[in-house]
């Protein structure tokens, strides 16, 4: 699932590939879940982050991710669907 799509540069409040900090909460009571989240230019992927989070637990990335936002997507995949995963990006 694209979470930031790679944009035109020379459009204004669009993705510019920095990031402070990435959460990620599996609420679900007693089951982990696979977690990748990676970076994909239209022909190869790179993975930034692959877990697995394990239940009721929240994984925080703080390095100040910083990416062309230009010529990437900011994409996750989830290895089980139907759990409560939250993911915020600020």
């Amino acid at each position: 699932e694209v979470i930031l799509p790679k944009t035109n540069k020379r459009e204004r409040g669009t993705n510019i590939g920095s990031i402070n900090k990435i959460t990620v909460t599996n609420g679900h009571a007693s089951n982990g879940t696979l977690v990748r989240i990676y970076i994909d230019d239209g022909t190869n992927e790179y993975n930034l982050l692959k877990t697995t989070v394990p239940a009721e637990t929240t994984l925080s990335v703080t390095d100040n991710l910083s990416y062309d936002g230009g010529k990437y997507s900011l994409k996750i995949t989830l290895a089980t669907a139907g759990y409560d995963i939250t993911v915020i990006i600020k």
